[in-house]
């Protein structure tokens, strides 16, 4: 029987067919699968662990793979491994894990491990914005093996596994691995995370509130917003400085045209009587 391996995608159930063979650790043998076997890959919120269609880039989110069967004597996990985000038209992606399921460097995934029993392998917390390939949509793609086992290290912890026994322990009975794949794609949106501004916005639109004790809001205010007694009191101390200084002034030079006029009149009363 050939050996089959599934690439699973975000919030996509892939259905496994009974064909299906399965990895036990040093090699592939056919496993408890089911038509009803089902491999549900979500990205969930870290705290809540609800699945997520979209989020904001600032959200802890894990990467979850839980595997459902209805048949309740199969105890089947998963082993995913080469996760890989890209954007819709596939110019922009990212590496998450490598074949051997270790988060490739500068990830901050970490590596996919599950309980010693029970079918479901769970990431570590990161950040949504490490998915941020590209503005809004961004897809994420994961390939993964079966372990007939829940409590197989393989499926428990895949990058563990291939650090005690080296890459060449996953192998069929030919010692030739299998590369045949089901490939099936979805989209998860990546919201801007809320800034600073938002909150300064969410806190001035408050404000009008105070309406409601008497007095103006400061967004409708205008120049009313400087008139009180104070104010009002500053302004008539300079407007009447203003008005003395003026006054002041216009006599000052009166007095002064008026002493250029006696000036001329005396000068011009000097010339007539020396002419005489």
């Amino acid at each position: 029987m050939s050996n089959r391996k599934v690439t699973v995608v975000v919030g996509v159930v892939a259905l496994l067919l009974s064909g299906v063979t399965i990895a036990t650790g040093k090699v592939l043998a056919p496993a408890k699968v089911t038509d009803a076997t089902q491999i549900l890959m979500e990205l969930v919120d870290a705290e809540t662990g609800i699945g997520l269609q979209e989020a904001t880039s600032d959200t802890s989110v894990r990467l979850r793979f839980r595997v459902l069967n209805s048949e309740d004597d199969a105890e089947i996990a998963v082993s995913p491994y080469n996760c890989k985000v890209t954007s819709p038209d596939g110019k922009a992606r990212k590496s998450l894990t490598n074949f051997n399921g270790c988060p490739v460097k500068g990830c901050p995934m970490g590596s996919m491990k599950g309980p010693p029993a029970g079918g479901m392998v769970t990431s570590s917390a990161f950040p949504m914005a490490h998915l941020a390939v590209t503005d809004g949509l961004v897809t994420v793609n994961c390939s993964a093996d079966l372990c007939d086992t829940a409590d197989d290290l393989l499926c428990s912890d895949r990058c563990r596994y291939f650090r005690e026994k080296g890459k060449g322990a996953l192998t069929s009975p030919r010692g030739k691995r299998d590369t045949e794949q089901q490939s099936r794609s979805t989209s998860i949106r990546v919201l801007p995370s809320i800034s600073h501004d938002s909150d300064k916005d969410n806190s001035a639109d408050v404000r009008p509130a105070a309406c409601s004790q008497g007095t103006v809001p400061w967004s409708q205010s205008g120049p009313l917003l400087y008139l009180n007694p104070i104010t009002c009191s500053l302004f008539l101390l300079l407007l009447s400085v203003f008005l003395a200084l003026h006054v002041s002034f216009i006599r000052s030079l009166k007095r002064s045209v008026d002493d250029i006029k006696q000036e001329i009149e005396a000068q011009r009363s000097r010339d007539r009587f020396l002419v005489k």
